[in-house]
């Protein structure tokens, strides 16, 4: 067994994550895994190049299926292993609350004629604690480079990411709490080389203040992503990258989680009140619009994610609402009927570009006007 890096987080606001039975919470690793991988792709430009090089190599692994694993020619199983350590978690089932329907309705269940036909989700409490043990396989070379790009996704998920359901509306925040390094599994690679990687990358968990929080998490941002940081920008864009990022801070905290997360809900619900439906296309595919019997879906793919995300940052004592705008690929979308149809006909399978640089910059503007006014920019 290869070295040992024990990683600690804490749940901000309740992580609904589940197996088959939805109605009973419970930490998975694959899902863990999955999100490091996704905030992986979004630092690092090389993600899928040949660790060699040369971006056009096609035999060979790339860097994140040797790191992630993978099932393609040269591949196999990731560069690390994972464990789980958690005491018994508090589980609880979601109740319906109206200041957070808007972002929770998915959450509360589903009654028909006085019948419960789905129950509701459970979901983990906030403030319960959980520790992954990440142990890199002592057969890869470059150890350096493979601690660097795994810790890369860790920081970024306990910082900006989110785990299980409805994790880009805030619900799933995990906030880095600790790490630390065990005492070297062997000779030739030192405890120093993770250490070295680690001390990089400040955590803002646990500051004093709203902007202790975001110098500490500018910091590792300048890190990753500065004149000389680990990784160099995206010349292309075509999935979500954490380049030209923007995150946006309430400047007054909430004394609980509920009440951060609900405000932040009531910003985007009150945006998208204010824009012309093919607007709100920006926000996620497909999108139902039931009074028109119109949908709108994604040109080229099944669906679309938000770029934008809402999370709950805790510092001294308070819960700060924060959104999280990334850039994004271009993407056409089009508008269909719902069963019978007597409306305008001409958009009918015609397709149009997502105003996404318009819409975002008019959503930054909306959240300033509104108290969000500390900022911090990739």
């Amino acid at each position: 067994m290869g070295k040992m890096l024990r990683v600690d987080f804490q749940i901000v606001t309740p992580l609904v994550l589940s197996g088959a039975d939805q109605r009973r919470a419970e930490l998975r690793l694959p899902s863990v895994k999955g999100m490091l991988r996704y905030w992986y792709r979004a630092v690092d430009p090389g993600y899928n190049q040949s660790k060699i090089g040369d971006a056009k190599k096609a035999d060979g692994p790339t860097w994140e299926s040797s790191l992630f694993g993978g099932t393609g020619t040269g591949e196999g199983q990731s560069s690390f292993l994972m464990r789980l350590y958690s005491e018994k978690p508090s589980v609880r089932s979601w109740k319906k609350r109206i200041d957070l329907s808007y972002l929770a309705f998915s959450l509360e269940g589903k009654t028909r004629k006085n019948r419960i036909v789905q129950e509701p989700r459970g979901y983990l409490e906030p403030n319960n604690v959980f520790s992954i043990y990440f142990y890199m396989r002592p057969s890869k070379e470059e150890v350096d480079q493979y601690w660097r790009r795994l810790v890369a996704a860790i920081w970024l998920l306990g910082h900006v990411g989110g785990l299980g359901y409805r994790s880009r509306r805030g619900f799933g925040s995990v906030a880095l709490k600790a790490w630390q390094v065990d005492n070297s599994l062997q000779k030739e690679i030192t405890t120093e080389v993770i250490q070295q990687v680690t001390s990089q990358l400040p955590i803002a968990h646990g500051s004093g203040s709203v902007h202790e929080w975001m110098d500490r998490f500018e910091r590792g941002l300048r890190t990753l992503k500065g004149e000389k940081g680990w990784f160099p920008r995206f010349s292309a864009v075509t999935h979500t990258v954490l380049d030209e990022s923007v995150f946006l801070f309430h400047n007054k905290g909430f004394s609980k989680w509920e009440e951060a997360l609900a405000f932040a809900g009531s910003q985007l619900k009150g945006y998208r009140k204010e824009i012309d439906i093919r607007k709100r296309t920006v926000f996620g595919m497909p999108m139902l619009v039931p009074q028109r019997k119109i949908q709108y879906t994604p040109e080229e793919v099944e669906r679309m994610a938000s770029p934008v995300w809402i999370r709950v940052v805790e510092a001294g004592g308070c819960y700060f609402p924060m959104f999280c705008i990334y850039r994004t690929p271009p993407l056409k979308a089009v508008e269909k009927p719902i069963g019978k149809h007597k409306g305008n006909q001409s958009l009918n399978g015609r397709s149009f570009l997502v105003p996404f640089k318009e819409v975002l910059v008019e959503f930054q503007n909306h959240l300033r006007r509104n108290g969000f006014t500390l900022e911090v920019h990739v």
